[in-house]
């Protein structure tokens, strides 16, 4: 505990976690002692980011969205690909059944 003065007052010390109401989360000592982390749970399974983890969580959710991004494009790419190649093959039967007509209606 830190007072007035500066001075701190150690009010814990023990093998497992203690809880902060300064913070509302559970202190852990880890690398060997020389740092401090938080959790939201004393078993420490859901600990808070560092600044440095939540900026590479964002950087990957945000690669992991423009990933989806280019997927959608190319998704959206083959569906039109597939569309124009059966309007082709549809203008081509087309023309095939014409020929057929014209070819009947001058008696062959």
């Amino acid at each position: 505990m830190r007072w007035e003065s500066g001075a701190f007052t150690r009010i814990y010390a023990g093998p497992g976690p203690v809880w902060s109401p300064a913070v509302r989360g559970w202190l852990f000592a880890v690398h060997e002692g020389r740092r401090l982390r938080i959790a939201d749970d004393e078993q420490g399974t859901s600990w808070w980011m560092t600044a440095t983890e939540a900026e590479r969580e964002a950087k990957e959710r945000e690669r992991e969205a423009k990933e989806r991004e280019r997927e959608a494009k190319e998704r959206e790419r083959g569906a039109k690909e597939r569309e124009r190649e059966a309007k082709e093959e549809a203008l081509a039967r087309v023309a095939e059944l014409e020929a057929e007509l014209a070819r009947r209606s001058r008696g062959g």
